[in-house]
């Protein structure tokens, strides 16, 4: 039917387009958001793909205009925390906020590990299976998992990138 319009060996056509489904994505809510140095600090829970659950992460916008912050992108530094870190311990202990708003940095700070995993161990139970602090929540390993019971919702590699 396009062929035949575009080659003028029709006037007119009814084309039937089926209706396309969009996935429905959950949404991504912003939690709070605080003005910090000249800028924003905003936390955010959003669903991931790759984990297979929400993840939380707080973003810092060295602008406190908020037409600005949706003109052109800032440049963007990831701080990936360490072990037994969320998405909270870098933003309040690094003093990293005067200096991001003098260079006009954007600061994404990832949680460490997915969390609130509906029928996973909880860390007590976790921490019996690994014998060690070092696997489970909060773990800071930016890697993919590939044995059970991590590999389904720990894969911070895939995440990250």
């Amino acid at each position: 039917m396009i062929d035949a319009l575009h080659h003028g060996d029709c006037l007119r056509g009814v084309l039937h387009i089926t209706d396309y489904q969009v996935a429905k994505r959950p949404d991504i809510k912003v939690l709070s958001n605080s003005k910090v140095f000249g800028g924003y600090l905003k936390t955010v829970k959003h669903w991931s793909d790759c984990n297979n659950s929400y993840m939380t992460f707080n973003i810092f916008l060295p602008e406190d205009d908020v037409n600005r912050q949706r003109c052109e992108p800032f440049p963007a530094l990831y701080f990936l925390a360490g072990l037994t870190s969320t998405h909270e311990n870098a933003p309040f202990k690094s003093g990293y906020a005067p200096y991001a708003k003098k260079h006009g940095i954007a600061i994404i700070f990832p949680d460490t590990s997915p969390r609130d995993i509906p029928d996973y161990p909880s860390n007590h139970e976790v921490f019996k299976i690994a014998d060690s602090w070092r696997v489970g929540y909060g773990a800071g390993h930016y890697c993919d998992a590939t044995q059970e019971p991590w590999k389904k919702n720990f894969n911070m590699y895939t995440y990250i990138t």
